[in-house]
């Protein structure tokens, strides 16, 4: 089905190189979609990962490398019992509670179509050594403002660390420079509760 929908497939654990082929197949896509029509527009979740619903992550560059427009797409979950948000609880007890208590909404907010130019590349220099960077910072600034989130700059890999300490997650390789971040999430666990993941997402 999703080969039929032409969706690229993407590997969380890829290589460095991998990533950049993706990244070339999403440009790729983009200017096709732009120039001939011949796709629909390809959707993105350009965080790479999920949070409680409170907080917009940073933007993975995917969908900003090739600088080409974007419209901007904001989900907002309103529940009752049960969050819809995969955070702290197992994948499969959490989906049961959602069926058996189906209680949430979601919002969709659908803002205009962003066009990175010179403007913005000139004016905000500080915000990214590339210009994807600088592109997926004012996009996620806005998204923040239209979407009344707050920004959280956690990775989806500390979500990774603190399932693990959770004991939700048998491993989770550790790449040499994140060794810091994982040694601060393991001395935070120590006074962990059910409240802790509030502290990252």
């Amino acid at each position: 089905m999703v080969k039929a929908l032409g969706c690229l497939f993407i590997s969380r654990g890829a290589s460095a190189d991998k990533r950049d082929q993706i990244v070339e197949q999403i440009g790729e896509r983009q200017q096709t979609v732009e120039l001939t029509g011949k796709y629909p527009p390809i959707v993105i979740f350009p965080e790479g990962g999920t949070s409680n619903g409170h907080y917009i992550l940073p933007l993975k560059r995917g969908a900003f490398a090739h600088l080409r427009a974007v419209k901007p797409i904001i989900l907002k979950y309103s529940y009752g019992t049960v969050s819809p948000a995969w955070d702290v609880a197992p994948f499969m007890p959490l989906v049961i509670m959602m069926l058996s208590l189906f209680d949430f909404k979601c919002e969709v907010i659908e803002l205009p179509t962003f066009i990175p130019n010179d403007y913005l590349f000139s004016n905000h220099a500080d915000k990214g050594k590339e210009k994807h960077e600088i592109y997926a910072w004012a996009v996620r600034e806005v998204m923040s403002a239209a979407g009344d989130m707050d920004k959280s700059e956690a990775a989806f890999r500390e979500k990774l660390y603190y399932e693990k300490i959770l004991g939700f997650r048998k491993d989770v390789p550790v790449i040499k420079q994140e060794r810091e971040s994982h040694c601060l999430m393991i001395k935070k666990s120590k006074k962990a509760n059910t409240e802790l993941i509030e502290d990252f997402y």
